[in-house]
């Protein structure tokens, strides 16, 4: 039984309006009427005088300021013989020209012209319609014997407007049986609104119906009304074409009616273009419903379901549906049904058959055009194929063909893929060359290579070149930015640029955007942050949550190791009938190694690959390594990675380190010289590229992979090895080392005792790090880059505690004043290990009141709880929720504390004496403190 459309259920506040003000052609016949502003304008009709010398659909082109200027002359003069020549002026004046007073001057000349009762039939005619046909009762009551088939349409129009759509539904079968084609659709028009406003929904598909059968479907118009009037009503009229297809399939086998055809064809490109699952999946089976009808369905229907199944991430079920479109329907694509394929093989990752159907257009002797030349350059870019996709360009300009902007882009995300920024930006000023210099896809790719290379200076630049190019910035380009903080770890600019994109610019966050400041929350560690802003994304920004988001939030707890939070995400995740990626499988491997469950950790990597059908890639084999590696489970690490080569799967530079670390876990001379010889071995290779190094160009050897061995040779050779090999670092990369391989160096160093060069890497790492500490500042005109460092940033830590521990060798004490109020005053911060290690060092050099103010201000505040139950931690930051400056006290720093304080109390009473109870007085909480600590210690 078929779904009536009573059953519809629309809403009043419909945003269609109940007429639409539209031009209408004219018919065959030699008379023109202008009674499509008989409502609108006031503006009354005219008979046409074949004698004008116009033909039909000339019009008069004059400039807006002199359009009316021929017409208000012949107005002033009001004589009838004007009538004509004023209809003509009028009729073929541009729309818009006409002022309230023009308009007015045309009714009052009319107006006149009928009170004059002149006996000449075309003048007297005028003046009757326009009389008649202001007052919509007169014109729905006006005889239909002496209309034309144009007058009637708008008796039609009238009739709605005074709701009597029973008889405006009579007229339109008249109108039809008078057959109107062309002229009938503004009745039409205003019926199938009309019906659908009085929820008359099963009159709203008769009359569609009709309308269609009338004009033989070659009037776009009927259509769009008929979807329009059933807005909102999509659900039940795609079940009630669905069931209406299968009634009728049960009197014929010989395909559907026009009738039903063509209503799956409009319900099957509907779905196709809402490009979400579920809608992809309804036209994929729909399209078979009518295949299987026996009515051939066109390439259009499979064209636009092929690209709702991609978009829906179902390439393999677009596959299979563009084969029966070849076998079946024996259809051959066109060029835009292969542009489809070219995505859905990307997504497939399946270069040959990307191939086969490139190559394939050439033996059509069709001619690649720029899209399909761009489509599969982006794809070989995608996997950094510089050679590939720089040949095929070379090709299409050999093809005659002119580049266009998406060609450059590929061009540029191929050398961004590689992170090489000199090669981006040649392409961009070729681009230029090319006159291509307002698109917002070249100039993102520049600002993007500078975001994933942490060049801050260099990408604000980029953005005001932007904007001075009179280009707008996008959501892509913010999503960039954020991205940019996230790396550099600073959550206030993340937030400015996040805030001025709305704010400053009017955009609507996308879920890349807030999964952009999501992942700066992470970075930071501010897990509270994160996780109110996670709940936020879809109540505050109305961005659907999406697996990347579950995923952001899970490798933010896996930094701050809660397994069991990672967990939850990932249930959460799935309740929301989300599909997991590759990337969450490797935060379920990382959780599971976490608590020692190393055989459901493999179980994780078996079930990716036959559940989800997910292929593992080096991020999960190195994560079980390192696990392994870690529980000094050697055999089952060097087992791990030999099944990862067997797979097929390129080892990273992160899985060369561990590897290295797995042969210099022997401890002895031999394993440190296999590691050399495997980092020899890496250095040798013509191309080294990494598409997971976070370095710059990819193609280089990132300093971590020196650490291994740079720390093997410090700790048995002491500080002349490490030299060497950091000098070997320099002559391979050619660059700076980052804060990390100068810090370790400096570790080799402080061991050794030469306290000069570690006083001279300070020196380099405090410049170094003073780029990497550079913020933003938000005004009126955008985004300026900040002179000052970003507040709190903590890029000096580690490096700090080593020079600190050095001058506390030496006793320059005075330089630890120097240093750390120099770092506090340009706006770095401390972490809780500096924090502790400045006490330790003033309670052991008897400044008391220093280290009972560093306790009482940035280590008890709002802590005091807490650390009464955690007063014997190890020692190293212990986080919590984060802030900037609440941290806590190390059992190792308590202890210097107490005995700085036992020390200072001989002689002064103890406990009991005048000291004892000015410093309880000044630090309450730390005094406290130090009490439950020595209890507890005792």
């Amino acid at each position: 039984m078929a779904v009536s459309y009573d059953a519809l259920n629309n809403s009043e506040d419909s945003f269609i309006v109940d007429e639409v003000d539209y031009a209408i052609p004219h018919d065959d016949t030699p008379r023109w009427d202008a009674l499509a502003y008989l409502i609108h304008l006031d503006v009354p009709s005219s008979p046409i005088n074949s004698q004008f010398g116009l033909g039909t659909g000339d019009r008069i082109m004059l400039p807006r300021e002199q359009a009316t200027i021929p017409l208000i002359s012949l107005l002033k003069d009001g004589k009838p013989e004007h009538n004509v020549d004023i209809w003509y002026m009028y009729r073929y004046l541009p729309r818009g020209s006409l002022d309230a007073n023009v308009r007015g001057s045309l009714l009052e000349y009319y107006d006149n012209l009928a009170d004059v009762g002149t006996q000449e039939e075309d003048i007297f005619e005028m003046g009757h319609r326009r009389f008649a046909f202001r007052n919509l009762h007169v014109l729905a009551d006006f005889p239909e014997s002496d209309l034309t088939v144009t007058d009637i349409s708008y008796k039609i129009r009238a009739l709605c407007r005074l709701d009597r759509l029973e008889e405006a539904c009579a007229v339109f079968d008249r109108l039809v049986s008078m057959g109107g084609k062309w002229w009938m659709h503004g009745g039409a028009e205003s019926l199938l609104l009309s019906l659908k406003k009085s929820r008359q929904f099963s009159m709203v598909a008769q009359i569609w119906r009709k309308a269609y059968d009338a004009s033989l479907g070659s009037w776009p118009v009927q259509r769009n009304a008929f979807y329009s009037a059933l807005f909102n009503g999509w659900q039940r009229l795609s079940e009630w074409a669905i069931e209406n297809i299968n009634d009728f399939m049960t009197t014929t086998t010989n395909g559907l009616d026009r009738w039903h055809r063509h209503v799956a064809r409009e319900v099957i490109l509907y779905h196709a273009n809402l490009a979400d699952k579920p809608a992809a999946l309804f036209a994929n089976d729909l399209l078979k419903l009518v295949r299987k009808a026996g009515s051939v369905v066109g390439v259009l229907e499979y064209t636009a379901t092929i690209s709702a199944l991609s978009k829906a991430n179902l390439p393999r079920l677009a596959v299979s549906l563009y084969n029966d479109m070849l076998a079946i329907e024996k259809h051959k694509p066109n060029q835009v049904t292969v542009n489809v394929m070219l995505r859905v093989y990307d997504q497939l990752h399946d270069f040959r058959s990307m191939q086969q159907l490139f190559d394939d257009l050439a033996d059509q002797h069709i001619q690649p055009g720029a899209r399909s030349y761009s489509i599969i350059m982006m794809s070989l870019a995608r996997h950094g194929l510089v050679e590939l996709v720089e040949a095929l360009y070379n090709q299409f300009k050999e093809s005659g063909q002119q580049p266009n902007e998406y060609i450059f882009a590929a061009l540029m995300f191929a050398r961004t893929m590689r992170l090489e920024v000199d090669q981006v930006k040649k392409w961009s000023d070729i681009a230029q060359r090319h006159g291509i210099k307002d698109s917002i896809v070249l100039h993102h790719m520049v600002l993007n290579v500078y975001s994933q290379t942490g060049d801050l200076a260099m990408a604000v630049k980029s953005l005001k070149t932007m904007i001075a190019a009179g280009v707008v910035p996008n959501n892509h380009v913010f999503s960039s930015m954020v991205a940019l903080f996230a790396r550099r770890k600073d959550i206030d600019g993340a937030v400015m640029c996040f805030e001025w994109m709305q704010q400053g610019l009017r955009l609507k966050p996308d879920a890349t955007d807030v999964g952009a400041l999501l992942n700066a929350y992470v970075e930071v560690g501010d897990m509270k942050g994160a996780d109110d802003f996670f709940r936020a994304i879809s109540e505050s920004y109305g961005v659907k949550r999406t697996v990347a988001h579950h995923n952001i939030m899970m490798k933010g707890w896996m930094i701050q190791k809660n397994s069991g939070k990672v967990l939850a995400t990932y249930d959460a995740m799935r309740d929301a009938e989300l599909r997991p990626d590759a990337e969450t499988y490797n935060m379920l491997i990382q959780a599971h190694c976490a608590m020692n469950e190393m055989g459901v950790a493999e179980d994780c990597l078996r079930r990716m690959r036959a559940s989800d059908r997910i292929k593992p890639n080096a991020y999960h084999y190195t994560t079980l390594m390192a696990a392994y590696l870690r529980r000094q489970d050697t055999e089952s690490c060097s087992e791990v990675f030999e099944q990862m080569l067997d797979d097929g799967v390129q080892p990273t530079f992160v899985t060369y380190t561990v590897v290295m670390q797995l042969y210099l876990s022997r401890g002895d001379p031999i394993g440190l010289q296999r590691a050399n010889d495997l980092l020899e071995e890496i250095f040798a290779r013509r191309d080294r590229l990494d598409l997971t190094s976070k370095y710059a160009p990819r193609t280089s050897v990132p300093p971590f992979l020196f650490m291994p061995v740079l720390k093997k040779n410090s700790a048995l050779y002491g500080s002349t090895a490490a030299r060497e090999v950091f000098d070997r670092f320099i002559d391979v990369v050619g660059a700076l080392p980052d804060l990390q391989m100068l810090t370790t160096l400096m570790v080799s160093y402080h061991r050794g005792n030469s306290y000069e060069m570690v006083e001279r890497l300070w020196k380099l790492i405090r410049a170094r790090a003073y780029e990497l500490s550079r913020t933003i500042k938000v005004s009126s005109e955008g985004i300026e880059l900040d002179t000052a460092p970003m507040p709190n940033s903590r890029h000096l830590c580690e490096p700090l505690l080593i020079y600190l521990q050095s001058l506390r060798e030496q006793r320059a004490y005075d330089k630890v004043d120097e240093v750390c109020a120099g770092l506090l005053q340009d706006g770095y911060a401390f972490d809780a290990a500096v924090w502790n290690s400045l006490v330790t060092l003033y309670a052991e050099s008897e400044r008391l009141h220093l280290a009972l103010r560093i306790v009482e201000e940035k280590l008890i505040v709002g802590n005091a709880a807490y650390n009464e139950n955690h007063a014997d931690m190890e020692t190293g930051m212990i986080s919590a929720d984060y802030t900037h400056v609440e941290y806590y006290v190390y059992s190792k720093a308590g202890q210097s504390l107490q005995e700085a304080v036992t020390r200072n109390l001989r002689g002064h009473g103890g406990k009991g004496g005048a000291m004892y109870d000015e410093l309880f007085k000044k630090y309450p909480r730390t005094m406290s403190w130090l009490e439950r600590f020595g209890s507890r210690r005792d």
